[in-house]
C-alpha cells in the first residue's frame, strides 16, 4: 500500500508542478521568459510561449493528474516524468556547459528538481515492481491465457 501512496504522491507533485507553470506561462509569459533570458518581442511569440509551455505542460498536467485515479496508467505516468525531466535536465545541462559561462543564465534550482523528481519516479517505478512481485508470490499469477 506505501508503494502506491509513494507512486502516487510523486506524481501529485509532479502534477501541480506543471499545471502551476502552466498557468504561470498563460497568465504572466513575459515574467516567465525573462526570468530564462528570453525576451518576447510580438504577439506571436507571446502566443507561442503560450501555447508551447503554457499548454504543453498543462497537457502533461492532465494526464498525471488523471494518472493517480487510474491505476493502469501510474507506471505509464511515472515514465514520462523519468523521460521527460531527465532529457530536459540533460539538455539544458550540457547547454550551459556549452554555452559562454559569463553569458549563461542557467537556472539551477530548476535542474536539481528535475533530477530529484526523476530519481523519486525510479524510486516509485521499482517500489511498484516490488509490489507487483511480492502479489505474484503470494497470490500467483492470474492472467488469462
Amino acid at each position: 500500500m506505501f508503494y502506491t501512496r509513494f507512486a502516487r504522491a510523486v506524481l501529485v507533485v509532479q502534477t501541480l508542478v506543471w499545471a502551476g507553470l502552466a498557468l504561470a506561462y498563460w497568465f504572466r509569459p513575459y515574467e516567465m521568459t525573462n526570468a530564462s533570458g528570453v525576451l518576447l518581442m510580438d504577439s506571436a511569440s507571446v502566443t507561442e510561449i503560450q501555447v508551447f509551455y503554457g499548454g504543453l505542460q498543462f497537457g502533461l498536467a492532465l494526464f498525471t493528474g488523471f494518472a493517480v485515479f487510474r491505476p493502469h496508467l501510474v507506471r505509464a505516468a511515472l515514465l514520462l516524468i523519468v523521460f521527460l525531466q531527465l532529457s530536459t535536465a540533460s539538455v539544458r545541462l550540457i547547454g550551459a556547459l556549452l554555452a559562454d559561462a559569463g553569458e549563461a543564465n542557467f537556472d539551477w534550482y530548476s535542474q536539481l528538481y528535475k533530477i530529484v523528481i526523476a530519481i523519486l519516479a525510479i524510486v516509485a517505478l521499482r517500489l511498484l515492481d516490488r509490489w507487483n512481485r511480492m502479489l505474484d508470490e503470494r497470490y500467483g499469477d492470474y492472467e488469462d491465457d
